[in-house]
């Protein structure tokens, strides 16, 4: 069973929209900006603040694509 945080936290990313003062959900298509919702992504990201102690992010390329791996501290980092 998910936990109430869980909960909410799912529930505040499906209806960002309404936290943000819109009542309709962003409809995305082949007109949207993919840069502009990767800002979007990152301005909602920073407001969560630091990584915490323990986790390393090892930044790696993908097929041309920018990514970071998250590995905690203690875990096998092949997996």
């Amino acid at each position: 069973m998910a936990s109430f945080k869980s909960k909410m936290f799912n529930f505040m990313l499906r209806n960002r929209h309404l936290l943000q003062g819109k009542l309709q959900k962003e409809v995305f298509d082949f007109n949207t900006s993919i840069a502009g919702f990767r800002e979007q992504c990152e301005k909602g990201a920073a407001r969560f603040g630091k990584i915490p102690e323990g986790i390393k992010v090892k930044a790696q390329r993908i097929e041309g694509i920018n990514a970071e791996w998250l590995i905690p501290q203690g875990s096998d980092p092949p997996k």
